[in-house]
């Protein structure tokens, strides 16, 4: 559904391609007014980046969440570390490794894990480019406050309600299904 005069869709946050003057030389009218991203940020066909978090954590959960409203372009994929994909990606990792921190894995297949993950995530999305130069010059500083965060997630997790971690979970989940590169080839898209 529409919001007018927003430029976003109520229900996946994506923004709108510019108006193009019709036949008749003047733009649509629904959808003048609206602001729209610039060419770089159009939406891919298929997320190029994969996301692993914690299935199990409400509060990785939402900060998943949090990451995927940023996504415009639609490139990061999550996926559960639990699943059966997760372990292929993460399988030189013990299982206490893989599951006490996020993981960030490129296309090229590079692995990074908890606050080294911050500044490539941040360099793909589109609210991140401008904190991601920062992000490089204090990656000490970044370790020590996503470890700090990783050890108090349960405690910070408490003051989320619980209505937001379900919507939270719904959103990934969505996700998770509709950026699975096998499940768009089956269906032809």
């Amino acid at each position: 559904m529409q919001q007018l005069g927003t430029g976003r869709c109520s229900d996946d946050r994506e923004w709108f391609a510019p108006v193009r003057p019709t036949q008749r030389g003047y733009a649509d009218r629904r959808l003048v007014g609206r602001r729209y991203a610039p060419k770089s940020w159009a939406m891919s066909l298929t997320a190029d980046h994969t996301v692993l978090y914690d299935a199990d954590c409400g509060f990785c959960k939402c900060m998943m969440a949090v990451a995927l409203a940023c996504d415009r372009g639609k490139r990061v994929r999550p996926l559960a570390i639990q699943s059966g994909s997760g372990q292929q990606l993460l399988h030189g990792l013990p299982s206490v490794v893989q599951l006490a921190s996020w993981h960030l894995v490129t296309p090229d297949g590079t692995r990074s894990s908890g606050g080294a993950a911050i500044p490539p995530l941040l360099g793909i999305l589109p609210c991140g480019r401008l904190t991601r130069p920062v992000a490089l010059r204090l990656p000490r500083a970044l370790d020590h406050g996503y470890r700090w965060v990783a050890r108090n997630r349960v405690a910070l997790s408490r003051p989320i309600p619980a209505e937001l971690k379900r919507r939270a979970s719904r959103a990934v989940a969505r996700a998770e299904v509709a950026r699975d590169p096998a499940a768009q080839q089956s269906t032809g898209r």
